[in-house]
C-alpha cells in the first residue's frame, strides 16, 4: 500500500450498497444508515434498508433495500 486512506463506495441498480473503510455505524433503521468512515460521516437514506453483513477485520459493510441518497 502507499499510505493513501481508503474507501469505496459501491451501489449496484439502488438495492445493494457496499462501503469499505468504516470504523463505526453509528446508527440505523429501516430508512437510515449512518456510518463513520476513514474519510469522514456518511449518511444513507431509502427505504426497507437492512444491514447484511459487516466485518469489523475488513471495515466493509454491506446492505440491501432502495437507495435514494448517499
Amino acid at each position: 500500500m502507499d499510505g493513501r486512506i481508503s474507501g469505496n463506495i459501491v451501489l449496484e441498480n439502488r438495492e445493494k450498497l457496499t462501503v469499505s473503510g468504516v470504523t463505526e455505524i453509528t446508527s440505523f433503521n429501516e430508512e437510515r444508515i449512518e456510518l463513520d468512515t476513514c474519510l469522514g460521516h456518511l449518511c444513507v437514506r431509502g427505504k426497507g434498508m437492512t444491514v447484511t453483513d459487516l466485518s469489523s477485520e475488513t471495515g466493509e459493510v454491506s446492505a440491501t433495500g432502495s437507495f435514494s441518497s448517499v
